[in-house]
């Protein structure tokens, strides 16, 4: 067998080892996108209770952030080990501080509704004080999940 005969038969078993190696790394990616796959609806499953009584408690609070004053606008639902809920509201009716407070008593038994009309109330007062550039205020959007937030919109 010849130097040249060598070579094809060394290049021959590298191109099976090479296409061995590549069905192996195939196989495992593949493994690897089931189990993400299966991960993630494991996580989507876990995840639908909570945002199902998380929803339910955020629909019993609109009566009352509309008593506040506020009317709900867009909702955006974030489905995870953590839910999320995000939801813009715009002033339908500025209330004073004391008629807010009076509000927060009347409802303190809703703990949900008192946190959201008061971080819709301090938003709109700091809205209302801010001037950014030309824009006007649009409205107000809040976060409830592990860490609420508000966001203060202008456009």
């Amino acid at each position: 067998m010849g130097i040249l005969d060598k070579a094809k038969d060394a290049t021959g078993a590298a191109a099976e080892k090479a296409a061995a190696l590549k069905e192996r790394a195939s196989s495992a990616v593949s493994d690897l996108t089931e189990q993400a796959a299966a991960k993630a609806g494991a996580i989507f499953e876990v995840g639908f209770d909570p945002v199902t009584r998380a929803i339910a408690d955020f629909n019993a609070t609109l009566p009352i952030v509309r008593e506040a004053g506020y009317t709900l606008g867009e909702v955006n639902v974030e489905v995870g080990l953590s839910p999320k809920i995000s939801a813009s509201f715009v002033v339908a009716q500025a209330l004073s501080d004391e008629q807010t407070m009076r509000v927060e008593k009347e409802h303190a038994d809703s703990k949900l509704a008192v946190m959201i009309i008061r971080m819709l109330h301090r938003a709109g007062k700091l809205q209302s004080a801010l001037t950014v550039g030309s824009p006007r205020p649009l409205g107000l959007s809040i976060s409830i999940g592990l860490a609420p937030s508000v966001t203060i919109k202008f456009g």
